[in-house]
């Protein structure tokens, strides 16, 4: 009999958030599955195991796909019965369709978005490009070269340099003179978490919003929109994970007007980038001229206990089993699209 599978780990930057975000989804997969659910974790190198718990320490065994049958036992080649794989993998070589492509190549549903959107949606400039027609960016250079003092100069400071493709707040530092240390710098430290390195203006101030998205019942609805404040430029990766939530305002102090707006704009923006299942649509404010610029798209939002996400969910009358069967039927649904191919 098939089961269910969590997936989580990766080779990725990520790959602790990962942890913690099966572990907060598994007693809610448990529950809306009613069965046993198989555990793969994606070893920080890449390998694919079986395990019995959410760790990186725990007995475990090595496992291969194999296109066109399934995943199965590296050893004895036996394919191994997953009636879906719900994956809870963030950042690089997880959510930038890589892993999406491991589970289609093997004929698997899995939840959230497709190779192609996933794709997209890890390249900002990418996504950024395709949702143009519906929220402007901020003025922004991406390079795979270190940058000259000139070529930054018409984004005009302080500018945000971060990685291209990755998430998590890793390897973002902001220029404030654009010296040719400070390019170097900051050019260096991206490089370490892309081969693309993007150079933002930095909007200040500013506020940061963000929308869950998700397709619920059959349709595609609009989560609360939260605020996250911050004291300084940016979040860290430590703000978001290791020091609470105190940050996040669920729902977002905004009046109704700019809620709908920022609900509706999310819709478009999931639709246009082709996400299905779910996705988070993060925006910054000028909070000045009040120009709402579209940031990012993240196809696997985090699922912690302090995640942005689940907050949505809590805010909008959702509840976490319920989230799941909705993962549950937007897969299957993408993978019967995918057969008629």
């Amino acid at each position: 009999m098939n089961k269910p599978a969590l997936v989580f780990g990766g080779k990725s930057p990520e790959h602790e958030v990962s942890l913690s975000s099966a572990s907060n989804a598994l007693k809610h997969i448990q529950k809306a599955e009613d069965s046993e659910v198989l555990l793969i974790l994606i070893r920080k190198d890449g390998q694919f195991v079986l395990t019995d718990r959410i760790a990186e320490d725990g007995p475990s065994v090595p496992l291969c796909a194999v296109p066109g049958q399934g995943l199965a036992f590296r050893d004895t080649g036996i394919i191994i019965g997953i009636s879906i794989a719900y994956l809870f993998a963030h950042g690089t070589n997880c959510e930038d369709g890589t892993l999406q492509s491991v589970f289609q190549s093997c004929g698997i549903p899995y939840t959230g978005c497709g190779v192609l959107s996933s794709a997209l949606c890890m390249s900002k400039t990418a996504a950024s490009e395709l949702a143009s027609s519906i929220a402007p960016s901020v003025p922004r250079l991406c390079t795979a070269a270190m940058p000259s003092k000139a070529s930054l100069a018409g984004i005009g400071l302080p500018i945000i340099a971060k990685p291209e493709c990755s998430g998590s707040s890793v390897g973002i530092s902001i220029i404030e003179t654009a010296s040719e240390a400070e390019i170097v710098r900051s050019f260096t430290l991206a490089r370490q978490f892309s081969p693309l390195v993007l150079f933002e203006k930095l909007v200040k101030p500013c506020r940061e919003f963000e929308c869950g998205i998700l397709e619920h019942q059959g349709q595609i609805i609009a989560l609360r929109v939260c605020e996250l404040v911050r004291s300084r430029d940016f979040l860290s990766y430590d703000d978001k994970y290791r020091s609470g939530s105190d940050y996040i305002l669920c729902p977002a102090p905004i009046d109704d007007s700019l809620q709908h707006h920022i609900q509706q704009t999310s819709i478009r923006i999931f639709q246009k980038l082709s996400c299905r299942g779910f996705a988070r649509i993060d925006y910054l404010m000028d909070s000045i001229t009040g120009t709402l610029y579209f940031n990012e798209a993240n196809t696997i939002p985090g699922f912690t206990a302090t995640s942005h996400y689940p907050r949505m969910l809590e805010a909008s009358g959702i509840g976490k089993e319920e989230f799941i069967k909705d993962l549950r039927k937007a897969a299957f649904d993408l993978h019967s699209e995918q057969n008629q191919l």
